[in-house]
């Protein structure tokens, strides 16, 4: 699902890593952790997608994701979907 919206090619290969769930401040919120590997086998990018829903009505859903170097540092974000 999110590999598409992240826009990792094809020849590269995205590992999921990590899976928390977490409620609070009224917000239901899945968080996943991935790997981006080139054809190499190198990583290339570390990404935290967010994906949260008002737990009132009328359950507005929000898709963020921020981006990470091998290294840690902060490449982007933004909103998905």
């Amino acid at each position: 699902m999110h590999r598409e919206l992240l826009g990792i090619p094809e020849a590269h290969e995205l590992v999921h890593t990590r899976h928390r769930h977490e409620v609070r401040g009224g917000e239901d919120t899945d968080i996943y952790e991935y790997e981006e590997h080139d054809s190499n086998g190198e990583l290339v990018t570390r990404f935290t997608v967010r994906s949260s829903t008002d737990i009132h009505p009328p359950h507005k859903r929000t898709v963020i994701y921020e981006s990470f170097s091998p290294s840690g540092i902060k490449t982007g974000s933004g909103e998905l979907e």
